[in-house]
């Protein structure tokens, strides 16, 4: 198999005239699930099995019809390796849910929301903002402080508001001219 992906390679590459990625591939401080080759050949099939995602999100496709598209699993090869040419146990490689939640929030919705914008549609707009509402908040380290200091999230539209919020404002110190920063300062 990796034979037969360097094959079909060199043949786009000269085809094409593709430049090689001179970056290294890192696989440090993250599970073999997550693994970037694992992740590219979820993205190569997706792109292979989907071909008018795009056109979908354009629809009128609700965003659990959507998510349902990106239920794919990795090539057959991918279920005992998590490296090429190292193999390792059988385990189906398949998007989990967070994993599309994830996809959905940073790559899709924006992804929609700048389309909409560029072709001056604010349907395409409010689509992309109606999603955001209807995924779940993140769940990071910079949301769970916000928690615990009273700022709930109940959908990922708001911890993607807190996540600006803390960059704009927090990471500036600028929090008298935020109204959290002046709820929690009022509060001591």
């Amino acid at each position: 198999y990796p034979n037969l992906l360097q094959k079909e390679y060199r043949y786009q590459r000269n085809k094409y005239r593709l430049r090689p990625i001179l970056m290294p591939v890192h696989f440090l401080r993250m599970r073999p699930g997550n693994f970037p080759t694992i992740r590219l050949a979820q993205l190569a099939m997706l792109i292979h099995t989907r071909e008018h995602l795009f056109s979908m999100m354009l629809e009128n496709i609700d965003l659990k019809e959507l998510k349902q598209s990106f239920d794919i699993i990795a090539n057959d090869y991918w279920h005992y390796h998590y490296r090429l040419d190292q193999e390792g146990e059988f385990k189906i490689k398949h998007l989990g849910e967070a994993m599309v939640d994830n996809l959905m929030l940073n790559t899709v919705c924006p992804l929609l929301f700048a389309y909409g914008h560029h072709q001056g549609n604010q349907l395409i707009k409010d689509k992309a903002i109606d999603w955001l509402y209807q995924l779940s908040p993140e769940n990071n380290r910079i949301i769970r402080k916000f928690e615990t200091l009273g700022v709930h999230c109940n959908n990922a539209f708001d911890s993607q508001s807190i996540l600006e919020l803390k960059s704009s404002y927090c990471d500036l110190k600028r929090c008298l001219d935020c109204g959290i920063g002046q709820g929690i300062l009022g509060r001591e």
